[in-house]
């Protein structure tokens, strides 16, 4: 897997070509807020932000570690760390991915039960993602909750497409798209 960085320092565990259409993809919907669960060492706030201060975006990245980067937030003012919890559902993050227009990405430790806590609170025509796909997060889980919530697969054939029978069997970043709220 390629490391995804931002001035040697940030990183992220995500390859560069899963970011780089992530990142395509926010700046064809240019999202007001974007949520991003489970930081890390920031790479991927890194890159959210840098894309979303094109046209005002802000980003909001929560999670428990103490690991973040202070300079991360002098490097993107439109950055907003939260160091909180949001294994269960948390009010701030809530109201930030309730706004319509947002996205969501589910990176932390547990997948599954964030799809689960926040999935219901994104307006139509918001998109949630998550990383891990097949790894952490099960197809028989995922794709059943979402579409009982109104959501349809987004973009997945661009994600499958990046896959690599040798070095990167499965492509492990899924979008959907909140089609009708439920």
């Amino acid at each position: 897997m390629t490391v995804y960085h931002h001035r040697e320092r940030w990183y992220a565990e995500h390859r560069a070509e899963d970011v780089a259409l992530i990142c395509a993809i926010l700046r064809e919907h240019r999202p007001p807020i974007i949520v991003e669960l489970g930081t890390y060492l920031g790479g991927l706030a890194a890159a959210f932000a840098d894309t979303a201060r094109e046209w005002g975006g802000q980003v909001h990245t929560f999670d428990i570690a103490r690991q973040f980067p202070s300079d991360l937030l002098e490097a993107f003012p439109n950055l907003s760390f939260h160091e909180e919890s949001v294994l269960v559902e948390n009010p701030l993050a809530i109201d930030l991915v309730s706004t319509p227009g947002a996205f969501l990405y589910c990176d932390n430790g547990e997948k599954e039960r964030e799809l689960a806590c926040y999935a219901p609170h994104l307006a139509a025509g918001n998109i949630i993602g998550c990383h891990d796909w097949q790894t952490q997060v099960r197809p028989e889980f995922a794709d059943p909750l979402l579409e009982s919530l109104g959501y349809v697969p987004y973009r997945r054939p661009e994600f499958e497409a990046m896959a690599n029978p040798v070095s990167y069997p499965i492509s492990m970043t899924r979008l959907w798209r909140r089609e009708r709220a439920a």
